[in-house]
């Protein structure tokens, strides 16, 4: 958990260190929590020893069905708001971001990484909008108070310049005042900055959304179970053969 007292002291260096850390510690666990949902378990990655003998790689998708069942019983029948104000202008913005579907896919990535990210902003035709971000590619920054207040949000994301054919990587850096854009290679050597506006919200515009205490995802705990039981049907298999 990354902290900082105000993000008045938030530095460019900082920006590319936590880039840096966060892809070297935290990105690899939650791929892995990704690759277990979309069924790319460990087992797929068994190396043939001997040729000559049968190498079954036989995946089950426990990881899936734990999330889409407890995700259907969580969010399988919409929120309902209610209110003893009037709320039809609160409705109104719900239903222009599809609101339901969002529920769900926020609930999917708590179930999946432990936690979700959700952006709230302001479109081209004055709207609000929210859409939930990848937590792959979210590193929150908490402040160093008791309650755990985010004081700012680094996204980063690979994008390709279509014009020089080459790879880089954005970098926003999200505060309570505004949205600071940073350019870099793959490799994160140096941040080149794009521009910096203000966002209007007073408040980091970003929402997270824990699935518990310990951001702790709801198969995280029974992947080796999952690993053992793909390894003991493959094996079983190749006894058969």
């Amino acid at each position: 958990m990354f902290r900082l007292e105000s993000a008045d002291k938030l530095t460019q260096e900082m920006v590319r260190e936590l880039v840096v850390k966060f892809r070297g510690e935290d990105l690899p666990r939650l791929k892995k929590l990704k690759d277990y949902y979309l069924n790319k378990t460990a087992i797929l990655r068994r190396p043939c020893v001997d040729p000559s003998k049968p190498n079954n790689k036989v995946v089950h998708s426990f990881a899936q069905y734990i999330t889409d069942t407890l995700v259907g019983y969580f969010v399988g029948e919409p929120v309902v708001y209610s209110s003893n104000e009037n709320i039809n202008d609160l409705k109104m913005v719900f239903e222009y971001n599809d609101e339901q579907d969002e529920n769900t896919t926020i609930a999917k990535d708590c179930s999946i990484y432990g936690r979700a990210w959700e952006q709230v902003y302001v479109d081209k035709d004055g709207n609000v909008r929210f859409c939930a971000l990848d937590p792959r590619e979210v590193i929150p920054i908490y402040g160093t108070s008791l309650d755990n207040e985010l004081v700012a949000v680094v996204r980063f994301y690979m994008n390709r310049d279509l014009v020089f054919g080459v790879d880089e990587m954005i970098v926003e850096v999200y505060t309570d005042k505004e949205i600071i854009r940073y350019k870099t290679g793959d490799a994160v050597a140096d941040l080149h900055l794009i521009d910096r506006k203000q966002h209007g919200f007073n408040s980091v515009p970003i929402v997270e959304y824990r699935n518990n205490d310990d951001c702790y995802g709801d198969y995280e705990g029974v992947i080796s179970l999952i690993d053992a039981y793909d390894a003991l049907v493959s094996d079983d298999l190749n006894d058969f053969e």
